[in-house]
């Protein structure tokens, strides 16, 4: 979890508060088997996102890509997991 807060605020410049794991998966890599978690965060101010990120409604999501191990992530906050 405190990676998570760090990389949002290290890529995108924002910083979040971490919620509760809303998934996790594992997904093949070069390197091997690499494990991935998915945890809901919430944003601590109104900073923008620092470009390419976005902040982008649920609803339209759907219509991006995403690799293979963010499919359960995904349907879960479409499912109202956020």
């Amino acid at each position: 979890a405190d990676a998570a807060a760090r990389e949002c605020r290290e890529e995108a410049g924002i910083a979040v508060g971490i919620g509760p794991l809303l998934d996790r998966v594992t997904a093949a890599s070069a390197a091997g088997p690499l494990e991935i978690l998915f945890f809901t965060a919430r944003p601590l101010d109104d900073a923008p996102p620092r470009a390419p990120f976005a902040w982008v409604p649920l609803e339209d999501l759907a219509a991006r890509r995403f690799p293979a191990a963010n499919d359960g992530a995904l349907a879960r906050l479409r499912q109202g997991g956020s």
